[in-house]
């Protein structure tokens, strides 16, 4: 995570074979945010894809859950939950 020039907070989502796609807070609050992806290539779905996620801040931990829908009319939907903690 890190501040854009307009002053909003932007990050980047990696998966551990290399694959990475830029997400930007949608709200913000003292425990949780709400980001959403840039248009990426979902291997699951096998459509571009737009992820929005919820998620909850407990100190070096965030857990939450996501949505991917398929940008281009079709109904593909991939929901889930993650967890994830910063490394050090």
């Amino acid at each position: 995570w890190s501040r854009s020039p307009e002053g909003g907070l932007t990050g980047q989502i990696a998966f551990r074979p290399g694959e990475k796609y830029a997400v930007k807070v949608v709200s913000m609050s003292d425990n949780s945010l709400v980001y959403e992806s840039e248009p990426h290539q979902s291997p699951t779905l096998k459509a571009q894809v737009v992820t929005r996620s919820e998620a909850r801040l407990s100190g070096d931990s965030l857990t939450g859950t996501y949505e991917a829908r398929a940008t281009a009319g079709e109904d593909k939907v991939l929901r889930g939950r993650f967890a994830a903690a910063r490394r050090r």
